[in-house]
């Protein structure tokens, strides 16, 4: 995780730690709190971290962290979501730039006839094995708790 100015959050899956450069050592304990909260297969209230602007981009991040865990809805009915029903290739782009992919869900969002790209990769891309996995994880974690009641 990379804090800039305690605001713009970029999450690396890569296995090359950050430079020094890039690291801030006044981490934001209540986002670190909410990454392992999630990553124990606890539902985290987003709230404090979504945009809070009107674009187009912040909509769309905001009606992807509606989706609910262990869910999927289509690039198409994201747009629909955020108040722009035509715009299912933008909402697209918008996914592949979030810099939070696990606190805004994007690995939620998934194409009409299949997954879709994830961290900014096409529907080929390596990536895809990850977006499975998360997807698999917070379904298993659902179903448990359906299970359990």
């Amino acid at each position: 995780m990379v804090f800039k100015k305690h605001q713009n959050l970029e999450l690396f899956w890569e296995t090359t730690p950050p430079t020094q450069e890039q690291v801030d050592d006044s981490l934001h304990p209540d986002l670190v709190l909410a990454i392992e909260r999630w990553c124990t297969g606890v539902p985290v209230n987003v709230e404090p971290w979504l945009p809070k602007g009107v674009d187009f981009t912040s909509r769309v991040r905001r009606a992807c962290a509606l989706i609910p865990w262990g869910e999927t809805r289509t690039y198409g009915q994201l747009a629909i979501l955020a108040g722009s029903p035509k715009a299912s290739r933008a909402v697209g782009q918008a996914m592949r730039r979030n810099p939070m992919p696990l606190l805004i869900p994007c690995h939620r969002v998934v194409g009409a006839t299949g997954l879709g790209g994830y961290a900014g990769e096409d529907q080929n891309g390596p990536q895809l094995s990850r977006k499975r996995a998360i997807l698999a994880f917070e379904q298993d974690v659902r179903q448990s708790e359906v299970g359990s009641i």
